[in-house]
């Protein structure tokens, strides 16, 4: 049964993103989870991405169609498959991409796709042996904070942060989409933008409680071995 829940206060010295003209505040997923677990009593969602109906739009009337010959669909049929083709095999295509997002079939930008479909599906299996699986030994996290190292931590303590959401989660629902990818070709480097969404239930002292969030995170990639290897934003 879900059980209300108050909510977290904003982190001091939190990076602030903006995307589609919201400005949301940078909790990364997994750093989110694990506060949600330390937390007592747990977070609620601070700040959910809303679709306003724009009030201006009408729906137009519908127009009959007139029958198209069969030769000519044909024809045309013939035409348009060869470019509805390319168009298709251009761009890749995944659930954890945003619809209106356009993202070029390359080699390095599919394997993105498949690290973060592999993540989500980790995630959701509470399978964390694969999360960890795809931590490159020089993680670094900073935590959403860029005014302070205190609260900095490498590869031993997002470890620790998996054993505890290990430990203590009982279910959790997942759902991400990139919304951009950046390279850096010289560095081998890429930077994937993406919406974080969840639902976890977790049990603590005896307890289960529900959290809800949803988060804007910077996830960052480093190309090495012939795959990308997470060094930071987990």
């Amino acid at each position: 049964m879900w059980s209300a829940a108050a909510p977290i206060q904003p982190l001091q010295g939190a990076a602030i993103e903006e995307v589609d003209g919201l400005t949301l505040q940078v909790t990364h997923g997994i750093g989110r989870l694990g506060a949600a677990v330390r937390s007592l009593p747990p977070g609620v969602l601070r700040r959910g991405l809303r679709t306003i109906p724009d009030p201006y739009m009408s729906t137009p009337k519908p127009l009959r169609a007139q029958p198209m010959p069969r030769l000519v669909q044909l024809v045309v049929l013939a035409l348009l498959t060869p470019a509805l083709a390319s168009c298709a095999s251009r761009y890749l295509q995944s659930p954890v991409i945003a619809s209106d997002v356009e993202l070029r079939n390359t080699p390095r930008n599919t394997a993105i796709v498949e690290l973060i479909e592999d993540f989500q599906f980790a995630l959701g299996e509470r399978n964390f042996q694969a999360v960890r699986g795809m931590v490159s030994p020089r993680y670094h996290e900073n935590a959403g904070t860029t005014d302070t190292t205190a609260d900095d931590y490498g590869v031993d303590g997002l470890l620790e942060l998996l054993d505890l959401i290990e430990t203590h989660a009982r279910d959790v629902q997942v759902e991400l989409q990139i919304r951009e990818v950046q390279h850096d070709e010289r560095r081998d480097r890429a930077s994937v933008i993406y919406e974080f969404s969840y639902v976890m239930l977790y049990h603590i002292d005896g307890q289960d409680m529900w959290d809800t969030g949803r988060d804007l995170n910077r996830l960052e990639l480093a190309w090495e071995d012939e795959r990308w290897w997470v060094i930071g934003g987990l």
